[in-house]
């Protein structure tokens, strides 16, 4: 590596980690994210990690039919626990047909599948 990219990886290391002792092996393995794309990099990731956040049942409400992740609190039946289930426009079941109350829901991801 340029004694050049060297001095900015360890410039940039100073700034955002507040570390200007990493060796040069080091800054050569680090992920170097240039200083003025760190803010927009960060942004996206808060954009991203807000989306996929639990959603309270007070705010709003999934599509019917589309399986969530649902949090039931505790009861005197039981501890609080996590559960796919949907909400057909008026109540909420498990996949099971158990009806259930949750506070919360989340979407649950969507993964890339090879054909």
């Amino acid at each position: 590596m340029k004694a050049e990219e060297i001095a900015k990886r360890r410039a940039w290391a100073t700034t955002h980690f507040n570390d200007k002792d990493l060796t040069e092996t080091e800054l050569e393995c680090a992920v170097y994210i240039p200083s003025d794309n760190f803010s927009d990099g960060w942004n996206k990731g808060v954009e991203w990690a807000s989306a996929k956040q639990w959603i309270n049942v007070n705010d709003t409400m999934p599509e019917p039919d589309e399986d969530v992740l649902a949090h039931i609190p505790a009861s005197f039946i039981g501890p609080g626990y996590n559960e796919v289930a949907y909400w057909d426009g008026e109540d909420w079941y498990t996949l099971d047909g158990d009806l259930v109350s949750p506070t919360h829901w989340c979407r649950i991801p969507k993964f890339l599948t090879k054909n």
